[in-house]
């Protein structure tokens, strides 16, 4: 009886330290704001408006948009990376399909990488130097007509103005 009683008491207290711990890393996450900015993506159909969430920091674009379970209808996240190099991307943690648009130093769409699949580890590669990425709810690049050689317009630059990329 003892042995299940310390078996049940170790697996009740290691269940408990498990989910603290859960509970504070999503705390964490939830807790590093983003900055918001507006964005327009110059199509052949026009211009396209979205509002993105800006990962400045190393700590911001780690978390990305991991664990989130939807992202509403023109959002989006934007990477600001600050050396212009190859971008590599990932799905891991990642709950929702996304459109991964990499971005050259030029504003100028270089890749397009359609509807990722959620939690994979498959590295996703801008395979020309990128120095943004932009990620968008999943069918969002076919539904408003975006290509690779379109442009990014950042819309309201203000909102941009603590990042400033290696040259």
């Amino acid at each position: 009886m003892k042995f299940v009683s310390d078996f049940l008491g170790n697996f009740i207290s290691r269940f408990l330290i498990g989910g603290l711990f859960i509970l504070h890393i999503q705390i964490s996450q939830a807790s590093n704001t983003f900055e918001r900015g507006t964005i327009e993506i110059l199509t052949s159909n026009g211009p396209h408006r979205v509002i993105v969430e800006l990962a400045i920091t190393q700590a911001q674009r780690q978390q990305g948009l991991m664990w989130r379970e939807s992202l509403p209808i023109n959002t989006g996240m934007l990477f600001m990376f600050d050396v212009l190099e190859t971008q590599q991307m990932w799905m891991l943690n990642t709950q929702i399909p996304l459109d991964m648009l990499f971005i050259d130093s030029k504003q100028k769409i270089i890749k397009i990488e359609k509807n990722t699949k959620p939690f994979s580890k498959r590295i996703v590669s801008s395979v020309k130097p990128a120095l943004w990425v932009l990620e968008l709810r999943a069918g969002t690049s076919t539904r408003v007509g975006i290509k690779v050689g379109d442009q990014i317009r950042f819309y309201n630059r203000n909102k941009i103005k603590t990042w400033q990329p290696v040259q």
